[in-house]
């Protein structure tokens, strides 16, 4: 005798899995990666071209403390789409859509783990310019219901002639008590407009218009210093499908002043960053996971302050090192370990550089001035880190000595420095008595 024993998952515990471990910020970045993938999808001149090739197709977010909505005019859901695919939790075995193309959405849960996290009532219209349909969830409701099919309900549908513009419209009301709050205070919003600067400066450099409560959101490409004796590194190598471009050098010239007590407000920006298919997955990272402190390479300390290692990988979305929030990515991903290898290198070049410019720092600022600014954008294709070749036989000597309080700040003040740390000002005390009594 055989009898079935039911294995279906609950419905609140399955919403409570996919939306316990991802912030707010990154339900957004998903649901603005949906939008930026649709783009790709919907227009296949998107996928094989660079230069502006998002342009005018803007994604508008707005929100406050009663509903959160995403717009765009990305060419929409089809109804195939929609019915098999978009509201699935998860890719069906046979599902292929995604695994050989460029996008940036792979796992099919960013949408449903987003409205999740959101809120209770969700509106979603979406129309390719000949179809269109409109969901309208209760996620409560649904979630209460004990029919054990898993599916939503698609009002509006017109299969053809639709006098809906082309694109996707969510907005979420009966926000959920936490979201509220955080979608209620103003820092949230200047924090996110921070964030997709960062995590979204390569796709906006390529014409996405992206907008937040009204204002458009600019890039932030780095930058590096270039000149005869320094240049950022670029080379490109390939796995299995994967392109791998490493890119790194100096965008600011190390500080004299390398204490730890001294303030670095944008102390976040430096460190190395992955990109997976232009979306940034880690930003301004120190830690092991990018090789600091690994064999050979020291840990990160002040003295590297101004370092930028960027590290992309181009290919079929599912293929890529990334986890599913894309906010990690998974360290023995064998794409990921070919290019470690090849960090942790120019790492060590460029702590080896300033470890012998604290010996012979007139010489590096005399090369280091002779240096202008070069945007990532601009950089060759392949190039070799070049950085001064300094002495580091040169015998130094500390010095030492206490003054009062009031009378440091005064100089500091008096010396330009900003938010200064005492032996800074020491340091170019000593530098301005050296210049004027010996000027060598």
């Amino acid at each position: 005798m055989q009898m079935q024993a039911t294995a279906r998952a609950s419905k609140r515990f399955f919403i409570s899995m996919i939306t316990r471990d991802i912030s707010l910020e990154d339900c957004i970045l998903d649901l603005i990666d949906n939008s930026v993938d649709a783009i790709s999808k919907n227009h296949p001149e998107v996928q094989d071209g660079n230069g502006d090739k998002y342009k005018n197709y803007p994604v508008e977010l707005t929100f406050d403390g009663d509903s959160f909505e995403i717009k765009d005019n990305s060419g929409g859901i089809s109804l195939s789409d929609a019915k098999d695919y978009a509201f699935r939790f998860g890719r069906p075995d046979d599902d292929q859509q995604d695994e050989e193309s460029n996008t940036i959405g792979h796992y099919g849960i960013g949408m449903k783990r987003a409205i999740f996290k959101l809120g209770n009532k969700v509106w979603i219209q979406s129309s390719t310019g000949s179809e269109s349909f409109e969901l309208d969830l209760d996620v409560e409701e649904w979630r209460k219901s004990d029919r054990p099919e898993w599916e939503f309900t698609l009002d509006n549908v017109m299969e053809e002639n639709t006098t809906i513009s082309p694109g996707t419209h969510i907005k979420i009301t009966q926000l959920h008590p936490n979201i509220e709050r955080r979608l209620k205070d103003p820092n949230f919003e200047t924090t996110l407009v921070n964030t997709l600067k960062r995590d979204y400066s390569f796709i906006i450099s390529h014409g996405l218009e992206l907008y937040i409560n009204g204002t458009e959101i600019e890039e932030r490409l780095p930058s590096f210093k270039s000149g005869d004796s320094i240049k950022p590194h670029r080379a490109t190598t390939e796995y299995e499908g994967i392109k791998i471009t490493i890119t790194a050098g100096m965008a600011i010239t190390p500080e004299d002043d390398d204490s730890a007590e001294k303030r670095r407000p944008d102390s976040e920006l430096y460190g190395w960053y992955v990109v997976c298919n232009e979306r940034v997955v880690v930003a301004g990272d120190k830690s092991m996971m990018t090789g600091w402190g690994v064999k050979r390479v020291p840990s990160w300390h002040p003295q590297y302050y101004g370092f930028i290692g960027i590290v992309t990988f181009e290919g079929s979305a599912g293929d890529l090192p990334w986890t599913t929030t894309k906010r990690n990515i998974d360290p023995t991903h064998p794409a990921y370990t070919k290019a470690l290898s090849m960090m942790k290198d120019i790492t060590r070049k460029f702590t080896s550089y300033t470890n012998k410019r604290k010996k012979n720092k007139q010489a590096a600022r005399a090369a280091e001035q002779r240096t202008s600014d070069v945007t990532i954008r601009d950089l060759k294709e392949s190039q070799e880190f070049e950085l001064p070749e300094l002495d580091d036989d040169i015998e130094t000597v500390a010095i030492q000595f206490e003054k009062p309080k009031e009378q440091v700040d005064a100089l500091a003040e008096a010396l330009d420095l900003n938010v200064p740390s005492a032996s800074e000002v020491g340091r170019k005390a000593f530098d301005y008595a050296y210049d004027k009594e010996v000027g060598e």
